[in-house]
């Protein structure tokens, strides 16, 4: 058996058999089905990842902010991006979690990227018991300060 298993073979069954007509031409197609008995569509892993934004921006300065998702993964990375024609100077880092700042984590590296127009910061969460997972839900957040360089 896969990793569906039987009783998920038998709960999406009644949506393969209800398609097979429909691809055949003997049956209404996918958008004439009920939305009701439609398979749930999933949200793009694009959705789930936090996007970066510009926190200020007036063409010759900008601070751009950015964080990692939120999960219990020890070891997190996060990347923030210069607006165009824009060079980083520096960069403020911080973990969040729902209960504030963890106190047990470390910043492992904190580096201008090779094109010098973003910054990178790796951490890691130093809590006892596992050893590949925190105790709880923390992000890594970066705050990237840009100029323009002429």
């Amino acid at each position: 058996m896969n990793s569906i298993g039987a009783r998920g073979m038998h709960r999406h069954a009644k949506y393969f058999w209800a398609l097979v007509p429909a691809l055949l031409g003997s049956a209404p197609c996918w958008s004439q089905i009920p939305p009701t008995e439609r398979i749930r569509e999933r949200p793009s892993i694009a959705a789930l990842v936090p996007r970066q934004t510009v926190a200020f921006n007036d063409g010759h300065y900008a601070i751009v902010d950015n964080k990692s998702v939120s999960d219990k993964h020890k070891q997190k990375n996060v990347e923030a991006t210069c607006p165009a024609g824009m060079k980083a100077m520096s960069a403020g880092f911080a973990a969040a979690s729902g209960a504030g700042e963890p106190a047990g984590y470390r910043v492992i590296l904190s580096t201008p990227t090779n094109n010098g127009a973003g910054w990178k910061i790796y951490a890691a969460f130093d809590s006892s018991g596992n050893l590949l997972a925190a105790d709880f839900d923390w992000e890594l957040r970066i705050h990237l300060v840009c100029a323009k360089l002429n």
